[in-house]
């Protein structure tokens, strides 16, 4: 039996042997980096490199506050920059803040009364008047007012003066109250922002997550925007064309393809420089770069259009 496993064993080794002689054609797996190093760029035959259209910005805005959706965005609205897109409902919020308003306005009318001075200058006034006078008397006539009524006068008008020190130091309480009821307003005016959701960018709402009605937590995505007046065009250049030295900000023009007519396409083109350079190669022995530009018109370039790239 072990004669008969030996055998098969040997028949197995020169069948392997017989198809690993054979020429079979090496596979071009795409997946597999090393199937083919030399990669082919993407370069047409007018010499221009093959680019593609992509977004400088695009993202998804999420609201700060939970709540209803009392205002949301519909696909396909064109949103400035720090325009409100979305809210949730600030009826509370709205509260909150008047109350912060009018507190603050009472604080500052307080402090601005000098009543509260003028009544204690006025009463220490009377009160040294008060005593001068007994003092003068006695002066004409010992013994006319009592020590005990002169003494009395004395304290009143020295407790006036302390009145006025007093008074002093509450309206500079007062004034430190002011700045934290004007601190409670700007905190009140904050937490209704955070019910608001601004566009970070100019741009288009490209999707909707959720609409008016919905009920949100902190964090919820409400839309997806994309920036359509400045766009991208990615592009990978041989090394053995141009080396990176020579790409960084180097003038470019762009012709896109933005549509047709009569069957014939319609190109714009853009000058542009090459804003940025890929510090790494690609395994098709080229390097990446992009170069941006401002769209036209009614944003006649898209995402995914296919563009070349000229060299100047």
């Amino acid at each position: 039996m072990i004669r008969h496993l030996s055998q098969a064993a040997l028949l197995c080794l020169l069948s392997a042997n017989l198809v690993g002689a054979q020429d079979f054609p090496a596979i071009d797996d795409p997946l597999d980096p090393f199937a083919n190093p030399a990669g082919e760029v993407a370069i047409n035959e007018d010499g221009s490199l093959k680019g593609s259209v992509v977004y400088i910005d695009e993202l998804d805005l999420a609201v700060s506050e939970s709540g209803v959706l009392s205002q949301a965005p519909e696909e396909g609205d064109i949103v400035e920059l720090d325009e409100v897109v979305a809210r949730t409902d600030e009826t509370d919020a709205k509260a909150r803040r008047l109350v912060a308003f009018y507190a603050w306005k009472a604080a500052e009318k307080e402090l601005e009364s000098d009543i509260r001075m003028q009544y204690a200058k006025k009463n220490a006034e009377v009160a040294k008047a008060s005593y001068d006078d007994a003092v003068a008397a006695n002066r004409r006539q010992k013994k006319a007012i009592s020590e005990f009524e002169i003494r009395r006068r004395k304290f009143e008008w020295e407790s006036g003066m302390l009145n006025i020190e007093n008074t002093q130091h509450e309206m500079s309480v007062s004034k430190v109250a002011v700045l934290q009821q004007k601190a409670e307003y700007d905190a009140a005016t904050l937490m209704l922002r955070h019910h608001e959701v601004r566009a970070p960018i100019s741009g288009m709402v490209e999707k909707k997550y959720l609409g008016k009605g919905s009920f949100v937590r902190p964090g919820d995505p409400i839309c997806h925007i994309v920036r359509l007046d400045r766009m991208r065009v990615q592009v990978e250049v041989p090394i053995g064309k141009y080396s990176p030295s020579e790409l960084k900000n180097r003038e470019v023009t762009i012709k896109i393809e933005v549509g047709a007519e009569d069957g014939k396409p319609i190109y714009e083109n853009f000058d542009a420089k090459i804003d940025f350079v890929s510090s790494s190669i690609e395994i098709s022995d080229s390097i990446r770069v992009w170069t941006e530009f401002e769209n036209r018109g009614d944003f006649i370039v898209r995402k995914g259009m296919n563009a070349r790239v000229y060299m100047n």
